[in-house]
């Protein structure tokens, strides 16, 4: 489903973030990269999807190399969606039901089509009803889950969490954890980092 082969990443001569990483995951896994806090975890994440180019090595998705050309990468991002570690820098919409539907929007389907998503993706994670809130009057929580609601309605197939417990609560994370394992019951490949030794068993399987 998703291969990294040999991917090298620097961002600058004087410090090489990935030095050589390769990745395999099968469709349907959930699969937890553990690793401590500096150790590059997010710099993969983000050659995941096109956000970084890698100085050497590839990226493979459905056995398809991705590719950097604008129509490409839209292409990848519809299959692999990122949900940011701090999700203020994934939300930026005056409203939640904005923000919800502003990948559907830039597929440029029909409204009909977008509220369709918007409002099964809130649903889905547990936000519906606070589609006219603004984002910056939820908690870490709620945030959280407006940004998997907003890679949910893009119906991708492979969803990348980056450190998605950090700044949650005890019931934050039992509550993300039922989610995704829902998620990948129903089919998602999931791929999560963290530095929590004791929340792999939650997740990977």
């Amino acid at each position: 489903m998703l291969e990294v082969q040999n991917i090298k990443y620097s961002y600058n001569k004087d410090y090489q973030a990935l030095k050589g990483v390769s990745l395999k995951v099968e469709k349907g896994e959930m699969v937890a990269l553990l690793g401590k806090n500096g150790a590059g975890k997010s710099t993969l994440f983000l050659h995941l999807n096109g956000i970084y180019e890698p100085d050497e090595g590839k990226v493979f998705i459905d056995g398809e190399e991705l590719k950097y050309d604008k129509k490409s990468l839209l292409k990848f991002r519809q299959k692999v969606g990122i949900v940011f570690q701090n999700p203020d820098d994934q939300i930026f919409a005056p409203t939640v039901e904005e923000d919800v539907a502003f990948g559907p929007l830039n597929l440029k389907l029909p409204m009909e089509e977008v509220q369709k998503r918007v409002t099964e993706s809130l649903a889905r994670v547990g936000m519906s009803g606070f589609e006219k809130k603004a984002p910056h009057h939820l908690s870490g929580g709620q945030k959280k889950r407006v940004a998997i609601a907003g890679i949910l309605a893009m119906k991708p197939e492979i969803m990348v969490l980056d450190e998605p417990t950090a700044g949650l609560d005890p019931q934050g994370v039992r509550g993300l954890s039922k989610l995704l394992k829902e998620l990948n019951d129903e089919g998602i490949t999931i791929i999560i980092s963290t530095h929590e030794v004791d929340l792999v068993p939650n997740y990977a399987k």
